[in-house]
């Protein structure tokens, strides 16, 4: 066997010592690097991040639930009080369904009123 040909030759020494110092140089300057914030771009991608439109539209929605609830034992109160006569639980069925819309009106009219793109005075 031929002694040259099991060592390497000089340019794969080279490329290898190339090749480590690369990976060094790479190593260290990673080493260097700082974590940023998420919204590094400035803007934030969470729901809701904390601008007063979704602190609004929570309170919207909790006010729209208790409610909602209110609703829901005044019914049940008001139908075991009908004592099983079908017309007074027909009745109070069609006062608990208008009240239920009334709700989702009230909600949605709150909601829109939380948002407030555009009310400035750009351009004037």
């Amino acid at each position: 066997m031929n002694r040259s040909d099991t060592r390497p030759t000089l340019p794969n020494v080279i490329r290898r010592v190339a090749a480590g110092l690369a990976l060094m140089l790479v190593a260290a300057a990673c080493s260097q690097c700082r974590a940023v914030p998420d919204a590094v771009t400035g803007v934030d991608l969470r729901v809701n991040a904390g601008g007063g439109y979704g602190v609004c539209v929570r309170a919207c929605t909790a006010r729209y639930r208790q409610a909602r609830r209110a609703e829901q034992r005044r019914f049940i109160r008001a139908a075991r009080g009908c004592g099983g006569s079908p017309s007074c639980v027909m009745a109070e069925r069609e006062l608990h369904f208008s009240r239920r819309m009334q709700l989702l009106s009230a909600l949605k009219e709150c909601k829109r009123g939380c948002y407030n793109e555009g009310s400035g005075s750009a351009g004037q």
